[in-house]
């Protein structure tokens, strides 16, 4: 599972299911039709079904009684609707009439809420008026499981957006990124100062263990050393990189440019509807497929709908995937 942060413009909360619903992944609730594309399997099962179970399949291994048979007759005591469903877990679609499911192609998530585990976030330039918070143009959602309610009258999940302290937030996020920087490259001086030599010996069991199961892995054991021996260190000052070790390829100069032009949310809903977003969010906050102009087009966005609808709201969302 991923947590990650999503800037929406809306008018209002049904504003914002609206925005969010085009991006629903059918799994813990179901989009309309309309996001879905529907994903025929009749034909690819019907050949499945015709299959002789061998002693060597999966099927044959687990059921040994099943050899011989085919996976209709196992499965489906010749029903092929019951094998869809006993084999592969499909239905017959009431709408299509055919063995299938549907999948939003776009989804970009499964469940959101407002604030969430970025709840209070959002930071005003000034405190709002009780009226304002009274009529709902600033205000806040839920917290994370890990959360506490916000008590700072400057922090919300949502207010207009001229009413957002954009480069206060920015310079707060980049004195906890700087901190937590310089703590990573401390590790880095650290474990580079060891002597690789002497701890061959411990790692060696483990990195013939790797070369057998990666046969395209080309480091040296020395190599490997070098990198259990950092992740050592950093675990000792519980930093976490997540599989990103682009943080140790950095100089601090290169580190701050590159930081001060960082989006402050992972993702952003246009005016239009349109998700952009950093990168493909995977489990375990695991990324693929970057954007590179993300940062570029966050503040370009939000430069541009400040410029030109200073009163719209916008929302601070946990989404979930």
């Amino acid at each position: 599972m991923s947590h990650f942060s999503v800037l929406i413009p809306a008018d209002d909360v049904n504003d914002l299911e609206d925005k969010m619903l085009p991006y629903m992944e059918n799994c813990v609730s179901q989009p309309p039709y309309d996001y879905m594309s529907f994903f025929d399997k009749e034909d690819e099962l019907q050949e499945k079904a015709k299959e002789i179970i061998t002693e060597e399949s999966y099927t044959g291994r687990q059921y040994p009684e099943s050899v011989g048979q085919t996976l209709l007759e196992y499965y489906g005591q010749g029903d092929f609707d019951k094998f869809c469903n006993e084999w592969a877990g499909l239905n017959r679609d009431p709408l299509k009439g055919r063995i299938g499911y549907w999948q939003n192609e776009n989804a970009k998530y499964d469940w959101w809420e407002i604030g969430g585990r970025w709840s209070g976030y959002l930071r005003m330039k000034r405190k709002p008026s009780p009226a304002s918070i009274a009529d709902g143009t600033v205000g806040f959602g839920e917290p994370g499981v890990v959360g506490k309610p916000q008590r700072d009258p400057l922090c919300c999940d949502w207010a207009p957006v001229s009413w957002i302290d954009w480069e206060g937030m920015r310079g707060k996020d980049f004195t906890k990124a700087l901190e937590s920087f310089r703590a990573v490259k401390a590790c880095q001086v650290e474990a580079e100062a060891m002597d690789v030599q002497a701890h061959l010996g411990e790692f060696r069991a483990d990195f013939l263990s790797l070369l057998e199961r990666d046969k395209n892995w080309e480091g040296t054991l020395h190599e490997y050393t070098k990198q259990r021996l950092l992740g050592r260190v950093l675990q000792r000052e519980n930093i976490f990189l997540w599989g990103d070790d682009s943080l140790l390829a950095l100089s601090e100069k290169e580190f701050i440019l590159k930081q001060k032009a960082r989006a402050l949310t992972f993702a952003f809903v246009t005016s239009d509807g349109e998700w952009v977003e950093r990168a493909q969010m995977g489990y375990w906050a695991l990324t693929t497929n970057p954007n590179e102009g993300y940062d570029a087009a966050f503040w370009s966005f939000v430069g541009e709908l400040e410029k030109s609808s200073p009163n719209q709201r916008v929302y601070l969302v946990d989404a979930h995937i």
